[in-house]
């Protein structure tokens, strides 16, 4: 019995060796190939991103209330690599990115104006970043389906970045206009600052991705993946930036 499930085994492992990602790319059982393990390609994503935390702001150095939590999406493009071990249990990645991220923030100051008269101020956010990204890690095939689990590292630079914000009054109507040319109830402010600005991330990434065939030798992988931080944006202030991307990434093997 014992030699039966041995030879079951190696035939069952043998196998899994000949098919790339579970894709059956030889020509014929008489023209037996070996298939790559080496796949690059490009990729796309779009992702939805989250501030948690108080963002500080001055202006004129002048303190103005917290911006408390951001929200709002980046669009990324770049390049990928992977390569398959022998069984084809797992493949070990590597993705490169040029990411362009916005996030948009309020708040709400309320300032005595007189004894009957409470102006309510709104200041609005929308900060702009571009960045560089370096991922890698490891992608675990489930159950030799092509359903793949993975789990790696993100480092990144933010290379530019640029803010605007804007002041406007809420009311109530007895509330005199800002002291522009001409006189608005809505200002631009040129003088305002954030603490500075941590230029280098490190995220712990967890993704679930699925590779669909495109032919032999080439394949396309939908994927989600989830970053987390492990340090603040800013120096100083208490505030996680969190992604979730959407992407797409496209293998070829040069078959």
């Amino acid at each position: 019995m014992f030699k039966y499930f041995v030879i079951i085994f190696f035939l069952f492992i043998s196998s899994v060796c000949s098919i790339a990602q579970g894709f059956d790319w030889q020509w014929s059982a008489r023209v037996p190939i070996e298939n790559p393990r080496n796949y690059y390609g490009i990729n796309a994503n779009y992702g939805l991103d989250y501030s948690i935390g108080a963002i500080s702001f001055k202006e004129n150095n002048v303190s103005a209330p917290d911006f408390i939590d951001a929200n709002g999406n980046n669009l990324g493009i770049g390049i990928n690599y992977t390569y398959w071990e022998q069984y084809n249990r797992y493949a070990i990645y590597g993705i490169f990115h040029y990411n362009n991220f916005k996030l948009s923030s309020y708040s709400i100051d309320n300032v005595p104006i007189n004894n009957d008269i409470i102006a309510q101020y709104k200041v609005s956010l929308d900060y702009n970043f571009h960045l560089l990204t370096l991922q890698g890690g490891i992608n675990y095939r489930i159950l030799e389906s092509h359903l793949l689990i993975g789990a790696g590292i993100e480092v990144g630079a933010i290379i530019n970045n640029s803010f605007s914000a804007n002041e406007e009054i809420l009311g109530p109507p007895e509330v005199p206009p800002f002291s522009t040319n001409p006189p608005s109830y809505k200002r631009e402010i040129t003088a305002g600052k954030f603490k500075e600005l941590n230029n280098l991330f490190l995220k712990p990434q967890i993704r679930v991705s699925y590779d669909l065939e495109l032919g032999r030798g080439g394949y396309v992988e939908p994927n989600v993946c989830f970053s987390i931080p492990l340090w603040s944006m800013f120096s100083g202030d208490k505030v996680r930036h969190y992604s979730i991307l959407f992407g797409i990434n496209y293998y070829t093997s040069f078959f």
